[in-house]
């Protein structure tokens, strides 16, 4: 690998690899690489370079691209030991991911997306959160893949799946932002939501009320967050009387 990075025509097969290999395992849609600075026809010439050196898998109809499962370790296992590099990367990669949840309106006709780029931002934050990635990174990844979940449980997305995504959501917050992160409040609140919409009252009520006590402590009662969670609060209180 080193190798061929040294001999690298185009000067960015390095960046694409280490991209590739932070992302969602289930591989990375080459649209979502085309959007890296080096463009389009550069990030074809290198990942073409990638798949002729076994670095890189193709998907038959060349859409998808995974990294080799050895060469994905030894480039995590370098991000372990050198964090700014790591958090440069994460940053690289987020950059690529999230405009596919910068839309102001998801639609049905959004839900393979938004389901990919929240595997991608999945994959990102456990990278994040199990190296010393800076925390401002990792708030970051923690915040947009919760946005993401949020927006899969408005398009009614399994459920089931939801729950347990949020869950860990929820964990990953808790055990690298604290308790009281907005982050990890609003996490709470898209956990609840899940639970609500799954028909789990028993389940979403205390957990956003709660949310809600730890909201008002924290940021106030008047702060956006705080609203936002005592509004569906009052949603599910009224579901329970229906």
């Amino acid at each position: 690998m080193d190798a061929l990075i040294a001999g690298d025509a185009t000067g960015h097969l390095a960046t694409i690899l280490r991209v590739v290999s932070v992302l969602s395992r289930d591989g990375v849609e080459r649209s979502i690489l085309h959007r890296l600075d080096a463009g389009p026809a550069i990030v074809d010439a290198a990942t073409d370079e990638a798949t002729r050196a076994c670095l890189l898998n193709c998907s038959i109809d060349g859409e998808v691209l995974t990294v080799h499962r050895l060469t994905g370790r030894v480039i995590r296992e370098q991000y372990a030991a050198d964090p700014q590099s790591g958090a440069h990367i994460v940053r690289v990669a987020f950059d690529i991911v999230h405009p596919d949840l910068s839309v102001d309106t998801i639609t049905s006709e959004h839900q393979r997306t938004v389901r990919a780029a929240v595997g991608h931002l999945e994959a990102l934050s456990t990278e994040a959160c199990n190296t010393t990635i800076d925390s401002e990174t990792t708030a970051l990844v923690l915040s947009w893949r919760s946005r993401g979940i949020w927006d899969l449980t408005t398009l009614g997305r399994n459920l089931r799946e939801l729950i347990d995504m949020s869950s860990t959501t929820v964990a990953d917050c808790e055990r690298v932002l604290g308790p009281d992160h907005p982050n990890t409040l609003t996490s709470r609140n898209n956990l609840a939501s899940a639970y609500r919409s799954a028909g789990q009252l028993d389940k979403a009520i205390p957990l956003l009320e709660d949310t809600r006590t730890e909201c008002e402590r924290v940021l106030g009662p008047d702060h956006p967050i705080t609203r936002v969670i005592s509004e569906n609060l009052q949603i599910a209180l009224r579901a329970v009387s229906e």
